[in-house]
């Protein structure tokens, strides 16, 4: 009798102690800060065609003209073009040839400074086409949040399950599917990661395409403006060396005219005196 009794009493303390230590956990897990979704509307990018409330990504393409010889040059600014507007270059191939070249770039820039990346990048070189285009992901973005907030409810559920079981098959049981939910909750923040990465980087595709006849063809308004500028200054230059020369020339030129009329006039003097 003595034997039984010890027996349950044991039984006892191991049950007490092993929801105790379930309720340590669950209480430890349930203090740990939940992750919750970023709202739709903090993604929405800028734009023409965006619309509020909408996740949306962005991309473009544009080629450019350029000599041969310049192709290179030109990629080379288009890439640091990319870095200081906060993205970077995902991959670059360029391949020059003696009348011909070609540079392609795909870039990954925020979608926020998209509309400005593409007029920088038209002002490297001439611009032979250009466009844009805008997919709209927003259906995807909310359930992918969906997902990863239905993934964190359940593990609050279980948590507070946990908290309450008493026996060690129930608590077992709880933590397999605790561990099996986590897994969910990690596979949907991925998830979502991904999509809010789409919506907020824009992938821009740039050709650089060489050719010897770019100069005389692909003369545009703005370049012309840019050389009579440079010809302007130029210009400018110029008659600034020129008067810094001519003006102390023009100085020492008047101060000779200015003695020679006064030794003429002093010879004159001496002469009308003259007895």
């Amino acid at each position: 009798m003595g034997t039984a009794h010890a027996a349950k009493s044991a039984t006892a303390e191991s049950s007490a102690s092993a929801s105790g230590s379930a309720s340590t956990s669950a209480g430890a897990a349930l203090s740990a800060p939940a992750s919750t979704p970023a709202p739709a509307s903090t993604l929405v990018v800028g734009g023409a065609g965006s619309a509020p409330g909408r996740v949306q990504q962005l991309g473009a393409s544009i080629s450019l003209s350029a000599t041969p010889s310049e192709v290179q040059t030109v990629a080379d600014r288009v890439s640091r073009l990319a870095v200081s507007d906060g993205g970077f270059v995902q991959s670059s191939h360029v391949n020059v040839e003696q009348n011909a070249g070609e540079a392609n770039l795909e870039l990954s820039l925020p979608s926020a400074k998209l509309s400005g990346a593409l007029a920088a990048l038209g002002r490297l070189a001439p611009v032979r086409a250009e466009s844009q285009s805008l997919q709209d992901i927003t259906n995807t973005y909310n359930a992918a949040a969906q997902r990863l907030a239905d993934a964190t409810t359940e593990r609050q559920a279980l948590l507070r399950a946990l908290a309450k079981a008493s026996t060690e098959g129930q608590i077992d049981s709880l933590r397999e599917r605790l561990s099996q939910n986590q897994g969910r909750i990690t596979q949907a923040r991925s998830a979502l990661q991904t999509v809010s990465q789409h919506a907020s980087a824009a992938e821009v595709e740039v050709t650089v395409v060489g050719d010897a006849h770019t100069r005389s063809e692909g003369f545009t308004l703005h370049r012309g403006l840019h050389d009579a500028g440079r010809v302007l200054v130029v210009t400018l230059v110029v008659l600034l060396i020129a008067a810094a020369i001519l003006v102390p020339l023009a100085l020492l030129l008047l101060a000779l005219l200015t003695a020679r009329r006064a030794w003429l006039r002093y010879r004159r003097e001496r002469v009308l005196d003259a007895p």
